[in-house]
């Protein structure tokens, strides 16, 4: 019967290791898709969007600017639009 609570107490230590936990951000944040344009900069389209040209790189998985090019789909978390 010791051998059995030990293992229950085991047990219940380490499902609590692993128990869910509530990530820090959205998992969907709110926002919108955005299609490049022909000539448009990341600077011009994060502008529009409210938003810090690295925040929407590092949002869409890119490292340089010049990896967003005319007809990429962009994901655009909701900011405030400058204006």
């Amino acid at each position: 019967m010791g051998r059995f609570l030990a293992l229950v107490v085991v047990l219940l230590a380490l499902a609590g290791c692993f128990a869910a936990r509530t990530p820090p951000h959205a998992e969907t944040p709110a926002g919108r898709w955005y299609v490049v344009g022909q000539g448009e900069t990341l600077a011009e389209i994060a502008a529009k969007a409210g938003l810090p040209a690295e925040d929407v790189l590092e949002l869409n998985g890119l490292e340089r600017r010049e990896q967003v090019t005319p007809g990429m789909l962009l994901f655009l978390i909701e900011g405030r639009p400058a204006g």
